[in-house]
């Protein structure tokens, strides 16, 4: 397809599962157009842009990861808290 959407696409699967998910959405860089809400490290980390949404509906991005960071307290509060939930077992990222 020209355009993929995809909404968590990887949210029940294991990490094998969401490597796999990944892993065929990257395949298809340059040829696809993919916009995926996620809140999966290793989507985040693998996406050329982020866009964020806010609790109050505010949006920040597009940027890269690390710009997002710096830009929004509550995205760098949510990124530190899935890292924590990776860490600890309860997410899986590649």
């Amino acid at each position: 397809p020209r355009v993929l959407l995809a909404d968590e696409p990887s949210a029940s699967l294991d990490a094998a599962g969401e490597h796999a998910v990944l892993q065929a959405v990257l395949k298809r860089r340059g040829r696809t157009t993919t916009v995926m809400v996620s809140h999966s490290l290793a989507a985040i980390h693998a996406a050329d842009l982020v866009v964020f949404v806010e609790e109050d509906g505010g949006v920040r991005g597009p940027g890269s990861h690390e710009s997002l960071r710096e830009l929004s307290d509550e995205y760098g509060e949510l990124y530190a808290q899935l890292r924590e939930n990776a860490d600890s077992g309860a997410l899986s990222e590649q």
